[in-house]
C-alpha cells in the first residue's frame, strides 16, 4: 500500500495520470492480498475509494464510480460503530455517493451524502484537529443538496457551517481551503438570492485563501481561479471593470503557479479565455480576443484528444472565435469556430450539464454561418439543435425561456426564407407556451429579469405574425418588469435597449406620443452608458437613431395632419391614430418642424457613426447601412437635396455589395437599392437621373428572379417592383408588367395578408387607370377574399374591427369594376363578402357540431371550448339602451 500512496502522491504533484492508474493497480492487488479481519482493510477500501473517485472525475468512466462507491460501502460496514477513524471512512461514502448523485441526478444519493456527512460531524469529538474538515463537507453535501431539492435552508446552513469550519481550524494551509468552501456556498447563494453581500462576502473569503501560501501546487491553483471566477460573476452585478482585470490578473497568477503540470495549466489558461473574452464585451480590445483564442489553442496542445479538459477548452475557443469573427467578419474565424464548436459538443456527453450549453453555442455559430454565407443546411442544423435543447431542459430551468425565444426566432427566419407554413406553426405554439408562462419559483432571483425580458421579446413575435395588439401591451409590461428587476448595469442597458424596441413597435402601431418620447429616452440613456469599444455600441447608436427618425416623422405627420387621417389602403399597423394623435398636446409640450429636422439630423449622424465602427466583413454592416439610406432618402426627400440622396444611393449601393452573391437577403438589399433611386429620381426634381428609374427597375427584376417564388417576402418585392414600373410608366408594356407584378404579390400565398391585399388593391386600381375593368374586376375581387384573412379570429374582435375599418369602401370600388366589366353576380358577392366578414365568422363559429359529437364526441367538446374562446372579446362595447332594450 505504501508504494500505491506514493503513486498517488506523484499524480497529485505532476498531474500525471499515469501515477493515478498505478496507485489504483497497487491498491487492488494489495486488497487481494489482504486477509480479512486485517487492521488495514479498512484504510485499504477508504483509500481505493479516493483514488477511484480521482479517476473517475478525471476520465468520467461510470465503472470507477460505481466501484469507488461499492469500496466506500464496504469500508463503512466493516469498522466498527466505536472505531476513531470511522468519521473519515463515511466522509470517503457520502464524497462516493455525491459524485453519483451528480452523474446520475438521484436525489436520494444526496441526501443520504448529507446523513453519512451529518454521522461523520456527530463521530468526531470537539476537540478533534479533523472537525474543521468534517464541517466543512457537511457544508459542501448541503450545498449539493440544495441544488437537487431547491431548500433554502440548506444553502443557510450551508453559510452557517463554512464559517465555524474557518473558526475552528488553526492550520492555515487547511484553514485557505475552508475560506473557498466558505465562498463557493456564499457565491451559490448570491446566484440563486441575489443578495450583493454574498457575492461580496464570496470574494473576501476566497482573497483569504488565495493570500496563503499553500505549497500544494493543484491547491494553489484552484484558490486562485476560485477567486477569478468570483470576481467574474461581481463584474455580471456591479459592471466594475476592475473586477475583470482582477480576474485575468488571477487567472495569470494561477497560469504561473501551475508551471509545466499541463492538466492545470490547460484548466487555467479556459478560464483566462472566458476572462478575457468577457473583457472584449465590454472594452472591445480585440487584443483580448487574440489572447483569449492564443490560450484556448495553448490549452488544446497541453491536452490529449480523450483528455476531458479538451471539451471545455475547445467551448472557449469557438466563444472567443465567433466573438472576433462577428467583430472583423473574418471568415476564417467563423470557420474555426463552428469545428471547435462541434468538438466541444461531440467531446461531452449528452447527460453532462455542458451539453446543452454546447449545443446552444454550436446553433449560435450555425446561424451565424447562415447569416454569412445564407447555407440552408447550417440554418436547419441550429433549429434541430435548439429544439433538442427546449425539449430537453425541465420547465423551471432558468435557461429555458431564452432558448424558447431563439428557437421561435431561427423558426421564424427559416419560415421567412422559405415559406415552410410548419415553421410559422411551430414558431408560435413555441411563443405561445412562452408568452403565456411566468417566472416560476424555482427559478433564481438574478435570472428572472432575463425570463421576463424573454416572455417580452415573445410577445413581439408572436404580434407580429398574428397582428395581436394585446400582445404588445402584455410585452411593454414585460419589458418594463426586466428593466425594474435588473442588478447589473449591462443587463439594465440590454433591458432597456429592448423596452426601446418595443416602445417603437408599439407607437408604429397606434401612433402614440408617449411611447416613442420613451423609447427616444430609453435609447439615449443606454448609449450614453455604453463604452466607445463596446461590442454593442454600433447597434445602439442604430436604435436610438431608429427612435428619433420615427419621431421626427410623427411630428411632421402631426403638423401636415393634425386629425391623423390615413389612406385606407394603409397597413394594419395605422389604426386608431386619429384618436392618439387628436390628443397630442395633453401633458407634453407640442414638438415643432424644427424639433423634426433636429431629429432626422440627430438620427443621419447616429446612423453614420454605427456604419463607421463596423468592419468591411461585419455581417451587421448591411443592415446598418440600409438604415443610414432610409435617413438620407428622408431628408433628401423633404428638402430634395442632392448630396443627401447621392449619399443614399451610396450607403444602399455599399449595403449591397457587403451581402455575397447568393446570400437570401441580397434581394432584400436589391429592392432598398432600387427604393433609393426611385427616390432620388424624385419625380423629375432631380434633372439628370432619368437613368435612375430604370436601373432601379432592373435591380428589382433581379430581386424577384432571386428570390423563391413561394417566399413570404416575394410579395414585398413584386409590389416595389409595380410601383418602379408605374413610376416609370413608359409604355403598355411597363403597365402590363406592372399587373402582372401585382397579381402576383397578391397571389402570394405565404406572404402577409395586408401585403397580398394592398397588392391586389393596387392591380384594381392600377387596371381602373388603364382601361381594363376585367383586370381591375379581378383584382378587387382579390382584395375583398382577403379581407377574412386580414381579420383572421386569432385576434380580438376590436382588433378586427380596426384592421376591417382601414380598408372601409373597398368592397364599393370592386362592385364598381365587376359592374363595369358586365359581372353583376360579381359585384353582389364583393358587398357581400365585405360587409359581412365578422357576421360569417360569427355563423361559422355556431354551426351545429352533432354530427361530429356522434362519432368524435371529445373533439367536439374541444371545439366548442375553442369557439368560446375565440367569441370572447377583449374590451367590448356596452350596449346602449334602445328603443327594444328588454326585449327577446
Amino acid at each position: 500500500m505504501a508504494r500505491a500512496l506514493a503513486a498517488h502522491e506523484r499524480y497529485t504533484e505532476t498531474g500525471d495520470v499515469r501515477s493515478l492508474h498505478e496507485a489504483v493497480r497497487r491498491l487492488r492487488a494489495a486488497r487481494l492480498l489482504t486477509p480479512r479481519g486485517h487492521a488495514d482493510r479498512t484504510a485499504l477500501f477508504t483509500n481505493l475509494s479516493v483514488m477511484l473517485l480521482e479517476r473517475f472525475a478525471y476520465s468520467g468512466r461510470r465503472r470507477d464510480l460505481r466501484r469507488a462507491v461499492r469500496c466506500a460501502e464496504t469500508a463503512v460496514r466493516i469498522t466498527p460503530a466505536a472505531d476513531k477513524g470511522r468519521a473519515a471512512v463515511l466522509a470517503s461514502l457520502a464524497a462516493a455517493l455525491e459524485a453519483r448523485a451528480e452523474r446520475d441526478g438521484h436525489p436520494d444519493d444526496q441526501l443520504r451524502a448529507v446523513e453519512l456527512s451529518r454521522q461523520a460531524l456527530a463521530a468526531t469529538p470537539p476537540d478533534d484537529p479533523e472537525r474543521a474538515g468534517y464541517l466543512s463537507d457537511l457544508g459542501t453535501a448541503l450545498q449539493r443538496g440544495f441544488l437537487s431539492t431547491g431548500r433554502l435552508a440548506h444553502l443557510d446552513e450551508a453559510v452557517h457551517l463554512g464559517r465555524d469550519a474557518v473558526d475552528a481550524e488553526r492550520n492555515d494551509a487547511r484553514r485557505a481551503l475552508l475560506w473557498a468552501n466558505q465562498s463557493n456556498a456564499l457565491r451559490l447563494r448570491y446566484e440563486h438570492l441575489g443578495d450583493i453581500a454574498d457575492i461580496d462576502g464570496a470574494i473576501e473569503a476566497v482573497e483569504h485563501a488565495a493570500a496563503t501560501d499553500i505549497p500544494d501546487i493543484a491547491t494553489r491553483v484552484a484558490l486562485l481561479t476560485n477567486s477569478a471566477a468570483a470576481h467574474r460573476l461581481r463584474f455580471d452585478r456591479v459592471g466594475d471593470p476592475d473586477d475583470l482585470g482582477l480576474a485575468v490578473d488571477r487567472h495569470g497568477s494561477a497560469l504561473r503557479a501551475a508551471g509545466t503540470n499541463p492538466a492545470l495549466r490547460a484548466a487555467v489558461l479556459t478560464g483566462l479565455a472566458g476572462a478575457l473574452t468577457d473583457r472584449f464585451e465590454t472594452s472591445g480590445d480585440i487584443d483580448d480576443l487574440d489572447e483569449a483564442a492564443k490560450a484556448c489553442r495553448q490549452a488544446l496542445e497541453g491536452v490529449g484528444t480523450d483528455d476531458p479538459l479538451r471539451v471545455p477548452a475547445a467551448a472557449a475557443l469557438a466563444s472567443a472565435l465567433r466573438a472576433r469573427y462577428r467583430t472583423t467578419g473574418a471568415e476564417t474565424d467563423l470557420d474555426e469556430a463552428l469545428e471547435a464548436g462541434r468538438t466541444a459538443l461531440t467531446g461531452s456527453r449528452s447527460d453532462q450539464p455542458e451539453h446543452t450549453t454546447h449545443r446552444s453555442n454550436l446553433a449560435n455559430i450555425l446561424y451565424d454561418r447562415f447569416e454569412h454565407h445564407g447555407d440552408f443546411a447550417a440554418l436547419d442544423e441550429a433549429v434541430t439543435l435548439l429544439s433538442s435543447v427546449v425539449n430537453t431542459l425541465s420547465e423551471d430551468h432558468p435557461g429555458l425561456s431564452r432558448h424558447q425565444g431563439n428557437l421561435a426566432a431561427l423558426l421564424q427566419t427559416r419560415f421567412e426564407h422559405t415559406g415552410r407554413i410548419t415553421d410559422l406553426h411551430d414558431a408560435l405554439s413555441v411563443l405561445d407556451s412562452l408568452a403565456s408562462s411566468s417566472a416560476a419559483g424555482k427559478v433564481p432571483r438574478r435570472d428572472r429579469p432575463r425570463r421576463a425580458a424573454a416572455r417580452a421579446d415573445a410577445l413581439v413575435t408572436r404580434h407580429r405574425l398574428t397582428g395581436d395588439s394585446a400582445d404588445l401591451d402584455h410585452a411593454v409590461d414585460s419589458a418594463r418588469a426586466a428593466v425594474a428587476a435588473a442588478v447589473s448595469p449591462g443587463d439594465s442597458a440590454s433591458h432597456r435597449s429592448g423596452l426601446a424596441v418595443i416602445l417603437q413597435t408599439r407607437h408604429e402601431l397606434r401612433g402614440e406620443r408617449g411611447d416613442i418620447d420613451e423609447a427616444v429616452e430609453h435609447a439615449r440613456a443606454v448609449l450614453a452608458t455604453t463604452a466607445q469599444r463596446h461590442i454593442a455600441r454600433a447597434e445602439r447608436l442604430s436604435r436610438l437613431g431608429l427612435a428619433l427618425l420615427a419621431r421626427s416623422e410623427h411630428t411632421r405627420q402631426v403638423h401636415e395632419d393634425p386629425l391623423g387621417g390615413h389612406p385606407a389602403s394603409s397597413t394594419p399597423a395605422d389604426d386608431s391614430r386619429a384618436v392618439r394623435r387628436g390628443q397630442e398636446g395633453r401633458g407634453r409640450a407640442r414638438r415643432s418642424p424644427a424639433d423634426a429636422d433636429a431629429d432626422l439630423d440627430e438620427a443621419i449622424e447616429l446612423a453614420r457613426a454605427a456604419a463607421r465602427s463596423t468592419a468591411p466583413h461585419q455581417p451587421e454592416r448591411a443592415g446598418l447601412l440600409s438604415n443610414l439610406s432610409s435617413a438620407l432618402l428622408v431628408r433628401g426627400d423633404l428638402d430634395g437635396g442632392p448630396a443627401d440622396l447621392d449619399a443614399a444611393v451610396t450607403a444602399a449601393q455599399q449595403a449591397v455589395d457587403a451581402v455575397p452573391v447568393l446570400h437570401p437577403d441580397r434581394p432584400k438589399y436589391l429592392s432598398n437599392l432600387a427604393n433609393a433611386l426611385c427616390g432620388r429620381h424624385g419625380r423629375g426634381r432631380y434633372p439628370g437621373r432619368s437613368a435612375d428609374l430604370d436601373t432601379a427597375v432592373g435591380l428589382l427584376r433581379e430581386a424577384v428572379a432571386e428570390r423563391d417564388p413561394a417566399h413570404p417576402e416575394q410579395a414585398t418585392l413584386l409590389s416595389n417592383l409595380a410601383a418602379a414600373l408605374q413610376h416609370r410608366s413608359r409604355d403598355g408594356g411597363d403597365r402590363t408588367e406592372s399587373i402582372a407584378a401585382l397579381r402576383g404579390a397578391a397571389g402570394t400565398r405565404n406572404a402577409a395578408s395586408w401585403v397580398r391585399l394592398r397588392a391586389a388593391d393596387a392591380w384594381a386600381d392600377w387596371a381602373w387607370r388603364a382601361g381594363e375593368p376585367e383586370e381591375a374586376a379581378s383584382g378587387g375581387l382579390t382584395a375583398v377574399r382577403l379581407l377574412p384573412e386580414l381579420a383572421w379570429h386569432g385576434v380580438d374582435r376590436i382588433t378586427r374591427e380596426r384592421h376591417l375599418g382601414a380598408w372601409s369602401g373597398l368592397s364599393s370600388r370592386a362592385a364598381a369594376a365587376t359592374l363595369a366589366a358586365g359581372r353583376p353576380e360579381a359585384a353582389l358577392e364583393a358587398l357581400e363578402l365585405g360587409r359581412a366578414v365578422l357576421w360569417t365568422q360569427f355563423l361559422q363559429q355556431t354551426e351545429p357540431l352533432d354530427e361530429l359529437a356522434a362519432s368524435h364526441p371529445e373533439l367536439a367538446d374541444a371545439l366548442r371550448r375553442v369557439r368560446h374562446q375565440l367569441d370572447r372579446s377583449h374590451g367590448r362595447v356596452p350596449l346602449l339602451p334602445g328603443p327594444y332594450s328588454g326585449q327577446v
